[in-house]
């Protein structure tokens, strides 16, 4: 599976590249201290959408680090390991040469590919033996509704990752009709995404109609209750970022994997994402 190359920010660029950067530096200082004697471990950082590194601003000329070279630049407890998926040889090539510009190769992998099957090989190898002292900071940015659920119960399983999510609520939106049932294949699409049908109890049915009745709350709701059931800990910020004017409308989804730093993790994110509410009059609550 291919998916497009973009190197362009949408109208929540700067939001969503806040929370992952504050997220980011919060869980590497959590773990400054890290690894020592008793508690020797690799701290990984994935990125499944990587991208070419860099983002264009929306109507501006300004070009800004994306999510791939904030990860390289975070310094109070940097990532020991950096891997970076992406689909585009272009966006992988332009990666490579930032990584080298910043001396960073030795700790860092570009890795061409499908995002949903280099993912479930990572946290394959993280969940065996050689990376039980491992821990992981996984970031899943999609274009649309490109990641599977079997990518997600995939990084729960690890029991030694966090995931930070983008929630692709105006694709969902583009796939989830109003007065009758997705078309086929997007009800195929929308069953790899929810991990099975359960996106169908959004429709209430009575005779000949059928009709989705709520509105993005519950559509949001019904993924955050699907990550409960397989999460330590899941953070959901109960707002909206982006415009669907201007078709970025989504939110961001966290879960933790880890039940002995769950709590931990959890209280983390929910303060990246309180932090992150007051920058930018557009994300709004739903």
């Amino acid at each position: 599976m291919e998916y497009e190359g973009k190197s362009y920010g949408s109208g929540a660029t700067v939001e969503k590249l806040d929370a992952h950067n504050r997220y980011a530096d919060a869980y590497t200082s959590a773990l400054l201290y890290q690894p020592n004697r008793d508690n020797l471990f690799t701290l990984h950082y994935v990125d499944a959408f990587a991208g070419r590194g860099e983002v264009n601003l929306p109507g501006s000329a300004e070009i800004v680090p994306g999510s791939a070279l904030q990860a390289l630049e975070v310094d109070n407890r940097p990532f020991d390991r950096l891997l970076f998926i992406e689909s585009d040889q272009q966006n992988c090539d332009r990666l490579l040469a930032l990584i080298e510009e910043r001396r960073d190769s030795h700790r860092s992998t570009v890795l061409r590919g499908d995002a949903n099957v280099e993912l479930r090989r990572f946290c394959s190898w993280l969940k065996g033996p050689q990376g039980r002292m491992d821990r992981a900071f996984i970031f899943v940015d999609p274009y649309a509704m490109q990641v599977e659920w079997e990518t997600v119960e995939a990084v729960a399983a690890i029991k030694r990752a966090d995931l930070l999510m983008l929630f692709p609520l105006m694709s969902l939106r583009r796939n989830l009709k109003r007065d009758d049932w997705p078309r086929p294949e997007h009800q195929m699409a929308l069953s790899r995404f929810f991990g099975g049908d359960s996106w169908k109890g959004l429709y209430s049915t009575g005779g000949d109609t059928v009709v989705r009745e709520g509105g993005d709350r519950e559509i949001i709701e019904a993924y955050v209750d699907r990550m409960k059931g397989v999460f330590s800990e899941v953070v959901d910020p109960e707002r909206t970022l982006g415009s669907a004017s201007d078709g970025s409308l989504f939110t961001m989804v966290f879960g933790a994997s880890n039940p002995a730093a769950a709590d931990l993790a959890a209280r983390i994110a929910r303060g990246v994402f309180d932090a992150a509410s007051g920058i930018q009059s557009r994300m709004r609550f739903d």
